[in-house]
């Protein structure tokens, strides 16, 4: 019986060592399966851990790549305002002449007109500027004098005909303009006076020789080129002839290089004309005198605002003369400088 127990009891321990080591085998398979499973869930989140790297990474490169591009976007950009802001090169053009800006309005005293005169003189003509000025003299009606160069104007003289058919009055002033060769003696200059008187009747076909006449360079001409002797023979001379010279008591100041621009030429005639019962203004009839005429149109205009009557120079009444002739053997001063007159 006790043998039978203890075989019992051997039996049982078998059993439960049997049954002990199945739970354990089991619990060990189980354990595997765990670290099984964990280590593929490690692996799997080591993987995703891995990709989201990966993503992380790809996005920082594409961010970085954006970032490059649009800091080359940005740099272009710049690049583009810095060039658009510069200004664009232009091609050289001569750049025009600025108009000129009117003349200040002065306001000049009235008087009854046919108490003054006024005496436009051209020097020098005739050239191309000649039929200009006789336009404007047209557009205003008024008329003047033209104190004609016969040599180097022979070419122009039908310039000279028109305004002689208009009403001017057309007076000698040389046939060479040159001072040596005119003021050597009485002679020289009685030469050179008929060669101009000739070609002012020969080109008006006018038979009455004129003896209206202006020295070239005026009769107050220097001693360096006429003596005084010389020129007090040749005034006197004239006085004989029953020629007479008419100088200028209002100078445009045109005969000045570069050329006056017309409103300086306003400015030179019309403070001093205004002054004087008979202003004689002595202007110059050249090619290059290009600002005369808008002078023109301003000047007369306001000088018949302001009463004066326009006439030729064979009817003013105190002859425009810086040197008359003298028994002393020298000129002496002339006259012509009559106040402006305003009546009673």
């Amino acid at each position: 019986m006790k043998r039978f127990s203890f075989i019992q009891f051997i039996c049982s321990c078998l059993i439960v060592s049997m049954i002990l080591s199945g739970c354990t085998t089991m619990h060990r398979t189980e354990l595997a399966s765990q670290d099984s499973d964990h280590s593929q869930i490690v692996s799997e989140s080591s993987k995703i851990s891995s990709e989201q790297t990966q993503q992380e990474s790809s996005k920082e490169e594409t961010s970085k790549e954006s970032s490059k591009e649009s800091s080359k976007e940005s740099s272009q950009s710049s690049s583009s305002k810095t060039t658009s802001s510069k200004p664009a090169s232009k091609p050289q053009v001569s750049k025009p002449s600025e108009p000129e800006t009117p003349s200040k309005e002065v306001s000049y005293p009235k008087s009854p007109k046919g108490l003054n005169t006024v005496y436009l003189t051209f020097d020098d003509g005739p050239t191309t500027m000649t039929p200009q000025v006789l336009d404007v003299l047209k557009e205003f009606g008024v008329k003047a004098t033209f104190y004609v160069v016969s040599g180097s104007g022979s070419k122009y003289a039908s310039y000279t005909k028109r305004a002689f058919d208009e009403g001017h009055e057309i007076a000698i002033h040389s046939a060479c303009h040159d001072y040596k060769k005119i003021y050597s003696s009485k002679e020289a200059f009685f030469e050179d006076f008929t060669k101009t008187q000739n070609w002012i009747m020969e080109v008006t076909q006018n038979t009455t020789p004129t003896l209206q006449f202006r020295f070239p360079g005026g009769s107050s001409i220097s001693k360096k080129w006429a003596a005084p002797s010389v020129m007090n023979d040749i005034l006197y001379e004239a006085s004989q002839m029953g020629a007479v010279h008419n100088d200028w008591n209002v100078s445009a100041g045109d005969a000045t290089y570069p050329r006056p621009s017309k409103n300086q030429i306003v400015q030179n005639v019309l403070p001093m004309a205004m002054k004087l019962n008979e202003p004689v203004i002595l202007m110059h009839d050249s090619k290059d005198n290009k600002n005369l005429c808008a002078a023109l149109r301003e000047i007369i205009p306001t000088m018949l605002e302001a009463g004066y009557t326009f006439d030729t120079i064979s009817n003013i009444k105190n002859p425009a003369q810086h040197r008359i002739y003298s028994t002393s053997g020298k000129p002496v001063s002339g006259g012509g400088y009559v106040k402006r007159q305003f009546g009673a």
